[in-house]
């Protein structure tokens, strides 16, 4: 929420708003990309990423109630995205985070 009625800060447009939401979007689909590769093109990244990854759209996901419906859209789509990149990392990622994932 925009608290318009401080001084020195404007409540953003809705076209603003929607640069930044189609922005957000554009980002984590290069993240996603970046994750599905991984398997075929090791990028010597840390198991410990991926699972960060996963920690953080599972706190996007629960947050998503605070949110205005529009940005809650883009958080629950870009979470869900994210997630679907990261199983394609194969049984062994999914094994040891199954817990967490039957929770979502």
């Amino acid at each position: 929420r925009w608290p318009a009625s401080m001084p020195g800060q404007v409540a953003p447009s809705s076209s603003i708003l929607t640069i930044a939401l189609e922005e957000t979007l554009g980002h984590s689909y290069g993240l996603a990309a970046l994750v599905v590769i991984v398997p075929h093109r090791p990028l010597y990244v840390s198991f410990d990423m991926s699972a960060g990854i996963l920690d953080t759209t599972t706190q996007l996901l629960k947050l998503t109630s605070d949110h205005d419906v529009h940005i809650a859209a883009v958080e629950v789509e870009v979470a869900w995205m994210l997630i679907a990149s990261l199983m394609l990392l194969g049984p062994n990622f999914v094994r040891s985070h199954l817990p967490q994932l039957l929770v979502l």
